[in-house]
Parts: C-alpha cells; structure tokens; sequence
C-alpha cells in the first residue's frame, strides 16, 4: 500500500514540474500557420525536421532569426517542432493526458507504448521549447491505423497543431502498410467530431456502452487512404521529399 501511494506521489510530483509555468504559452502570438507558410498545413515530412526546415522545403520566406509579431512575441509556428515521441516525454504526455482525457492512461501504459515493447505502435509529439503541445498515436496492424489518441494544448488548440500531427500519423502509417485509419469518439464530443470530419473521416455508426466511465456510446469513423497516395509514398519511402498529405 505504501508503494502504491509512493508511485501516485511521484506521478503528481512530476505532474506539477510540467505545469510550474503560468506564463509560458502568452510569450507566442497565434496567428494561422497559413499566414507564415505559403501553403495550409497539409504537408508532413518523411523524416524528422525542424518547422524552419519545412519553410525552406516549401519554399517560404522565413528569416534565420526568430520571428516576432508587432506585439513583440514569438510565431507559435516559429517555435513548434514534431517529432516522434520518446520515453522521456512521459511527464510532458501524462500531464496533457489528464488535461485532455476523463480516462487517462496509467503510467505503465504509457511506457508499454513508449519503449517500445509495442511493437504496433507510433506516436507523435508537438513540442514547443522542450514543452509538449500536443500528441498522437496510431497502431497499425492488419492494414488498418486505430487511432490511439489525440490531445493538444488547450492554450493553442484552433491553431492547426492536430491536424498537423494526424498528417504525420497518415504518412508513417501509410508506410508501415495501413490502407485505412479507424477511430472512436464519444458521441457528446462534437468539436472532436467536427475535427474529424474535417480530416476526411466519416461516421460508420455507433457502438452502444463503449466508454465505461459514462456508458456513452461511440461513434465509429474511418478515414480511407487513396491507392495513388499509397503508391507515391512506398516510392519516396527513404528519402526526405516532403509527401502531401490529402
């Protein structure tokens, strides 16, 4: 028992080192990635790069030096950078894991998933200056991507920062033989719902008494990934052309 209660005090205490700083997401100004690139965010790339680095790729003019606003603060886009999720990021998962979820994953899930003794598994973070603004996860087997799970920071959602990493999820998964993504979203979630439909998702139905914490039904979705799509990317798989994401 005493172990037991040890473990949840070093969770929170771990919990509150990511939270410590109230001031640190109004350094940013919020402006539409699409104001900064000369395309939307519907690109992603194959292999790891900074977001300077996709400026460069498609070909948009962004200063060396970090960019400021008239307000004096940072882009937000300047700033974020997705990368695929490692171990280390537990605390910074964890804690938007319960900012996001009413469910959230115990710490021994999330190292299942993180050290790779899933072998099914991708996972995605959007980090901002060592701060993690937002995650996302798929495993794949079969042909088929079950989206995990999906969060952002609730100070920088509306800004693009899902959308963009289900774009990365879309392309590995591609990759690693998924033809289609699946998901479930609770039937009260309307602005999940919404997200998801924007993304090409579409409602297949609803499994009754799925969620046991309310016994809310959810509503199936999937989201089909084009042939010629498929194809584009098993041939540019290895190298560092930025793939399209449709």
């Amino acid at each position: 028992m005493k172990d037991v209660e040890k473990k949840k005090m070093n969770d929170e205490e771990i919990l509150d080192d990511v939270n410590n700083d109230d001031f640190f997401w109004a350094q940013f100004d919020y402006k539409p990635m699409s104001e900064i690139l000369k395309e939307p965010p519907r690109y992603t790339l194959e292999k790891v790069h900074s977001m300077k680095l996709l400026c460069n790729e498609l070909g948009a003019e962004l200063p060396e030096y970090t960019l400021q606003t008239s307000l004096d603060k940072e882009y937000f886009w300047d700033a974020i950078y997705v990368r695929p999720c490692e171990e280390k990021d537990l605390p910074g998962v964890m804690a938007l894991d319960r900012e996001a979820f009413p469910d959230p994953w115990s710490r021994e899930s999330w190292q299942r998933e993180l050290n790779m003794k899933n072998p099914i598994s991708i996972w995605w973070v959007a980090e901002v200056k060592g701060r993690i603004a937002g995650f996302a996860g798929v495993w794949v087997a079969a042909g088929e991507a079950q989206l995990m799970k999906i969060a952002v920071k609730e100070e920088v959602r509306n800004q693009g920062v899902g959308k963009y990493l289900l774009s990365f999820l879309i392309c590995e998964s591609e990759i690693d033989g998924a033809e289609i993504m699946t998901l479930e979203v609770r039937e009260s979630n309307i602005m999940a719902r919404k997200f998801y439909e924007h993304c090409e998702f579409v409602s297949l139905g609803i499994r009754p008494g799925y969620y046991s914490d309310t016994h809310e039904g959810a509503v199936i979705m999937r989201r089909d990934y084009p042939v010629e799509d498929l194809a584009e990317l098993m041939r540019c798989k290895g190298c560092n052309d930025v793939i399209p994401v449709t």
